[in-house]
């Protein structure tokens, strides 16, 4: 049933983004007005940094309204002291170090803001790559809104299967749940890089508070709550890197699940009394609830052998297939049905790659299945309003030396002992289950990360 709901979810978007009118172009009276770019970083490799803002350097040097780059760093003296000496050179860039760190990104975030003398701020991570011709169309735009926010395109230094999987999801996220969203006329959620917030929206709003999980959604929950406004930026770009490696996904994606469902847990109320019309506020909540979207199809793993061992069906081997195939049929044709009104609708951008489409869905189906356990206990834990260690994605040598991610082992192993106990009772549906994610776990084991 999630499945179902969550491709559902995309259709209707993918609906209401057809049949509205194209805002791609906003006109807006340009004024001038000064831009800062911070960078938060804590125990982010030195190449990351360095070899990013080489990348930035012509841009932040060509664009006028950029003030300075910051980054902001909350290690130790000797790393701050080490990375001043290799972005040497670097004009507009400072490295300032908080000589007392408290509040994690969040809490270094508030009090940047809290000194910043520019109009607005672009929030970016250590590996988020723009170009001139984006930054530069942000020094033209009106400073109407609360925040800008650019779309993401995923990029990778390692050059396998899940960089390649995640890299066309993060374009596809970016599509759906951004520009057709926006397009839609749903509210825009900030993006954690590549976010341009007005300065002092945010200090009226009190900031974020500290050790705040994931910034961007509760700072989209606080802007759509107190009746600001977002913009999505049709014609700029920021480039994020992916994660090459299960392990190091899986840290990515288990934070991300938590942070959103604390968000929703501890803002439900403040939700439902925003002043976003009904329809708005509704699709806000269908957003947030996507991080639980694992819950029941692992539930469902879990419990096939019990159910196997616990109930032999007295119908027909036939009926059960049937039944089967009714279950699991529509959703595949769903997946399909999204992936073709995706390229009709926006076939100028995605020029024609339906083939790339559907190769992905299924690897992202198997990543889903070898994650779901992770996904599924963070995201619980988020609505509980749990606590959570703060971990950086893995990246460069970090993320090589990472060790294999052990998950599609123990799922390999539990939908055995499915298959087994399905066989010898002779109950298809828990068979079929126990299959599919015998089947993820295999190919995530075998091809994955090749």
């Amino acid at each position: 049933m999630p499945i179902y709901v969550v491709l559902l979810y995309y259709l209707m978007i993918i609906a209401f983004a057809s049949r509205s009118k194209d805002k791609s172009v906003v006109k807006e009276d340009a004024r001038d007005f000064s831009i800062e770019v911070v960078v938060p970083v804590r125990g982010e490799p030195l190449e990351i940094v360095k070899n990013t803002l080489l990348r930035n350097k012509e841009a932040y040097e060509s664009t006028p309204c950029v003030k300075k780059v910051v980054i902001l760093s909350d290690d130790d003296v000797q790393y701050v002291e080490t990375l001043k000496r290799e972005l040497e050179g670097f004009s507009k860039v400072e490295v300032l170090r908080r000589s007392q760190p408290k509040g994690g990104r969040t809490g270094a975030l508030d009090h940047y803001f809290s000194y910043s003398t520019s109009d607005y701020i672009l929030v970016l991570d250590v590996d988020g790559t723009i170009d001139k011709e984006s930054l530069n169309s942000l020094c033209m735009l009106s400073g109407s809104e609360a925040a800008y926010v650019l779309p993401w395109k995923g990029y990778s230094l390692d050059k396998t299967r899940v960089a390649e999987t995640m890299a066309f999801f993060t374009d596809l996220g970016s599509l759906i749940l951004y520009r057709l969203r926006s397009k839609a006329g749903f509210f825009v959620f900030p993006l954690g890089s590549g976010t341009l917030y007005n300065r002092d929206a945010i200090i009226r709003l009190g900031g974020w508070g500290d050790n705040i999980v994931q910034d961007d959604i509760l700072m989209g929950v606080k802007l759509a709550s107190n009746g600001f406004s977002t913009r999505f930026l049709e014609n700029s770009e920021i480039q994020v890197l992916v994660p090459s490696k299960l392990y190091s996904l899986r840290k990515q994606q288990a934070r991300w699940a938590f942070g959103t469902s604390e968000v929703l847990s501890r803002n439900f109320k403040r939700i439902l009394d925003s002043p976003l019309p009904l329809y708005k506020r509704m699709e806000m909540f269908a957003y947030l609830l996507q991080p639980l979207e694992t819950l029941l199809p692992f539930l469902v793993l879990v419990l096939a052998p019990i159910v196997a061992l616990l109930e032999r069906p007295s119908t027909p081997f036939s009926y059960q297939f049937m039944n089967v195939i009714g279950i699991f049929l529509p959703a595949a044709i769903l997946g399909l049905l999204q992936g073709f009104l995706l390229y009709e609708l926006e076939k100028n951008r995605l020029k024609g790659l339906f083939k790339y489409y559907v190769i992905n869905l299924g690897r992202f189906s198997a990543i889903l299945a070898v994650l779901s356990p992770y996904l599924s206990f963070y995201a619980l834990k988020g609505l509980l309003r749990g606590k959570i260690k703060w971990e950086v994605t893995l990246k460069g040598q970090k993320e090589k030396i990472s060790p294999k991610e052990k998950s599609p082992l123990w799922i390999a192993a539990w939908s055995g002992l499915g298959i087994a106990s399905s066989m010898i009772t002779g109950n298809l549906y828990t068979l079929f289950v126990s299959l599919l994610f015998m089947l993820a776990s295999l190919y995530c084991l075998l091809r994955l990360e090749l």
